[in-house]
C-alpha cells in the first residue's frame, strides 16, 4: 500500500541518517582510511552486509514498524501530510506530478523527523548489530 511505501521510504531516510551518525563517530574514532574509493566501497559491503542481516533476522520489518509508529505518533506524518496538500494546492494538481512532489517534500521529510526517533531507531540497530 502507499502508507506502507511512505513508511519504507521514511525508514530509509532514518536508516541513513542513522549510519552517517554512525560513520561519523566510527570515523572520528578510528584512523582514517587510505583512498576514498577503498574507503566508499568498505563502506558500501558494510551496508550491504547489514542490510543483509536485517532482512534475514526480520529486525529490518520490525524497525520499519516501530518507525512508522513513532513517526504517527509524534504527528510527522500528519505534518508531512499537510505540507503535500499545500504544495498541491499552491501547484495545482494538473501543473504537478509525483517525482516534483517528492523532490519537494524529501528535504522538509528527512530534516523533521524527530531526533527522538532518530534516537530510538540508532539505539536499536545498534544493539542489533551488537549482538549479530
Amino acid at each position: 500500500s502507499s502508507d506502507r511505501r511512505r513508511a519504507c521510504v521514511s525508514f530509509y531516510r532514518a536508516f541513513s541518517a542513522c549510519l552517517s551518525s554512525w560513520e561519523d563517530y566510527n570515523s572520528a574514532n578510528t584512523m582514517e582510511g587510505n583512498a576514498d574509493d577503498q574507503k566508499d566501497l568498505e563502506e558500501l559491503e558494510v551496508r550491504s552486509k547489514i542490510e543483509e542481516k536485517l532482512v534475514e533476522s526480520g529486525e529490518k520489518e520490525k524497525l520499519i514498524d516501530l518507525l512508522r509508529k513513532r513517526l504517527i505518533e509524534t504527528g510527522w506524518r500528519d505534518q508531512l501530510k499537510k505540507h503535500c496538500q499545500e504544495i498541491i494546492k499552491a501547484k495545482g494538481t494538473e501543473k504537478i506530478t509525483i517525482e516534483d512532489l517528492v523532490k519537494d517534500v524529501m528535504p522538509r521529510g528527512k530534516a523533521t523527523v524527530p531526533e527522538k526517533v532518530k534516537e530510538e531507531i540508532m539505539e536499536k540497530l545498534v544493539k542489533f548489530l551488537a549482538s549479530a
